[in-house]
């Protein structure tokens, strides 16, 4: 091994990563990903697109951006949607160039975003970066319901098709690298902190 290369192997120089958390609405996704992102160095939240309405407790740039369908079709237009979903009614979208400018701030991103986007950006052959899948849901079916059903978002029959997705997307499951049972919020944080710092560590993520 040369110099060279032993001096930038042990300086971190590496390729940043990608962390993509799916999973049914309601299994914690958002409360994970938040103290995540307060426990690790060096990582950032990958905001996404939307055309649906701000929710009373959400922040615009902070949980999403919110945008017309037009101004969304627009940035679809220009290629800076790397995947995109129609989900309830609205579009969910992953900024290009938001990512692009996080990773030059020298950190790794952390994205939520839908299973099926998730299976678009693993058949997305025109990226170069690492990303990491992880699937993130609760114990059962119930969990999940009450989950829904204490956010006090969504009425009945929402709630019924949030449901009636969830167990869709679990049988998209083995598209992922993890899976992770939110029964315990502690527990669960703790698990996908250990993913992120062993996979900084993975041999694959080092420049040559």
């Amino acid at each position: 091994m040369s110099n060279k290369l032993f001096e930038q192997w042990t300086a971190g120089d590496r390729r940043k990563i990608a962390f993509v958390i799916s999973g049914p609405s309601g299994a914690g996704k958002s409360a994970v990903i938040n103290r995540v992102l307060t426990e690790i160095p060096d990582l950032a939240y990958s905001v996404s697109y939307t055309t649906r309405p701000c929710r009373e407790n959400e922040q615009e740039g902070i949980d999403y951006f919110y945008i017309s369908r037009k101004e969304f079709q627009r940035l679809l237009a220009q290629g800076d949607i790397l995947e995109h979903v129609e989900y309830m009614d609205a579009l969910y979208g992953t900024s290009k160039s938001h990512i692009n400018r996080l990773f030059a701030q020298g950190v790794d991103v952390i994205l939520n975003i839908d299973v099926t986007g998730a299976n678009t950006l693993r058949t997305n052959d025109t990226l170069d970066f690492p990303l990491v899948y992880i699937f993130l849901t609760s114990p059962s079916l119930d969990t999940l319901r009450s989950r829904l059903k204490q956010r006090g978002t969504e009425d009945k029959e929402i709630i019924e098709r949030r449901l009636a997705e969830a167990m869709r997307e679990m049988e998209m499951i083995h598209l992922f690298d993890y899976l992770l049972i939110n029964d315990s919020l502690e527990q669960t944080v703790a698990e996908t902190k250990a993913i992120i710092i062993a996979e900084r560590r993975r041999i694959r993520t080092w420049r040559t």
